[in-house]
């Protein structure tokens, strides 16, 4: 699996993905949410778009919400599961 983050290099496989968003984590990002806009399969292919936003909890306890959106790109497996091949996002506005 890979990830591509806004403005950064992309992320290849589970324990670097697990590392990016343990990072994001102890950076005080939380409360993802995910408003699917659209979802369409081809084949072994399928692809999710969606709107994404997260909060950002300052050290003041200021909260601040970022919004941008969200593509996913999923892989058909032999015994009919879905698995995440790409995950890529952008931020509209960042905390």
């Amino acid at each position: 699996m890979k990830a591509a983050v806004n403005g950064g290099p992309p992320i290849t496989g589970p324990e670097a993905i697990k590392e990016f968003w343990e990072s994001r984590i102890k950076m005080r990002l939380k409360n993802h949410t995910y408003e699917i806009v659209n979802t369409w399969a081809d084949g072994k292919f399928a692809y999710q778009f969606a709107k994404a936003s997260v909060e950002f909890t300052a050290s003041t306890g200021a909260k601040t919400l970022g919004h941008g959106f969200t593509v996913r790109i999923f892989e058909k497996q032999r015994d009919g599961t879905w698995k995440a091949k790409l995950h890529m996002f952008n931020r509209e506005s960042s905390p």
